[in-house]
């Protein structure tokens, strides 16, 4: 087998991996391939004697497997090297990537082990504030935020393309929320390493966010699993209308994100719901209290249309659509005056 590939990150064993998630116990399993775990690390040296036997500093963490199967010993160089590319995808709005495991199964002859530690994000995700179980759990997220939530997405996102990253299936449970409410996106796909999956195994992946991940698929992705920057770009339009309704889009006559002819479906419901004053107010988030600007509302469904163009090239790039929410943001008319004690009603 050749060398390694070097790579800056922290490197964990998959003993301390195997710890971390006690024994990648069902119930630290929060996805597929895909735990919750504590990891413990040595702090920098003191120099202080009286604190030099403090405990390890704990570090909560996400751990995700990229070879739920067993990696072929021989194909560990090539993941380390995918693994490598991760380090330039850092940003502000990307879930911090902490580290990595990389190293031969002891157990298996000719299989390895290669896991991502993220660090966990423990705010929940957009869709647990946006679509509001019942009872609550939340305030709701104001106005502003909801703007700011909306932007900082797009700008993850504009970031991975820039870099040549498709997200697959953008929806608003990736959409993570730290505790100021910022925006951390969780990895969806890595460059090459979902080839580690078959197409068969994408189609038969089955989560309680089924529903979500076919409302936020593109149409063509229905008849092919190549994906583009225009897959994305038409997931996103389904996070901007979550953001303002509160709930899922759902396409014209149906009960469901199924079918084939969501290009039509989706856009015109978004067209219906929002086609004047009365309709605009039925379909937008109650639990905002009309504490939003209609204007504003409007370009945002307008924004959204152009995601849901039927023709891929037709729609907008990550780029152009976060101009124009940048604008939005910035506008002092999207700015909302709260009446006596509503402004600890929500959420900032």
């Amino acid at each position: 087998m050749p060398p390694l590939p070097t790579t800056s990150l922290k490197k964990f064993t998959y003993k301390k991996i195997r710890k971390a998630t006690n024994k990648f116990n069902a119930a630290n399993k929060i996805g597929e391939d895909t735990y919750k775990g504590t990891l413990r690390r040595r702090r920098a040296p003191n120099p202080n004697p009286d604190r030099r036997h403090e405990p390890k500093k704990t570090v909560r963490v996400v751990v995700r497997n990229l070879g739920r199967r067993g990696l072929l010993l021989a194909d560990l160089p090539k993941c380390l090297s995918e693994i490598k590319k991760l380090e330039t995808l850092s940003h502000p709005n990307l879930v911090p990537l902490l580290g990595y495991c990389a190293e031969p199964d002891g157990r298996r002859r000719h299989r390895a082990h290669c896991f991502l530690v993220f660090d966990l994000v423990e705010n929940g995700s957009a869709r647990d504030r946006l679509v509001a179980p019942d009872p609550p759990r939340h305030k709701p997220v104001a106005w502003e935020r909801r703007m700011k939530i909306a932007l900082q997405a797009g700008r993850a996102l504009e970031h991975l393309h820039e870099r040549g990253v498709t997200y697959r299936a953008f929806r608003s449970s990736a959409v993570l929320l730290d505790a100021g409410l910022d925006v951390r996106l969780a990895y969806s796909v890595f460059p090459k390493l979902n080839a580690y999956k078959t197409a068969s195994e994408l189609a038969a992946e089955a989560s309680p966010d089924a529903a979500e991940m076919l409302l936020a698929r593109a149409p063509e992705l229905h008849t092919s699993y190549s994906t583009t920057k225009e897959n994305d770009v038409w997931g996103f339009g389904t996070f901007l209308c979550e953001t303002l309704m509160g709930k899922p889009l759902l396409p014209s006559g149906r009960d469901d994100g199924g079918g084939r002819d969501e290009e039509r479906g989706v856009l015109g419901a978004l067209m219906e719901r929002f086609s004047d004053r009365r309709r605009l107010e039925e379909n937008m988030d109650p639990r905002l209290r009309s504490y939003y600007d209609a204007a504003t509302v409007l370009k945002i469904v307008t924004i959204a249309g152009m995601c849901f163009q039927k023709r891929p090239e037709a729609r907008p790039s990550m780029k152009q659509i976060n101009k124009l929410l940048d604008k939005i943001c910035d506008d002092e008319s999207n700015k909302v005056e709260y009446r006596d004690g509503d402004f600890l009603y929500f959420d900032h």
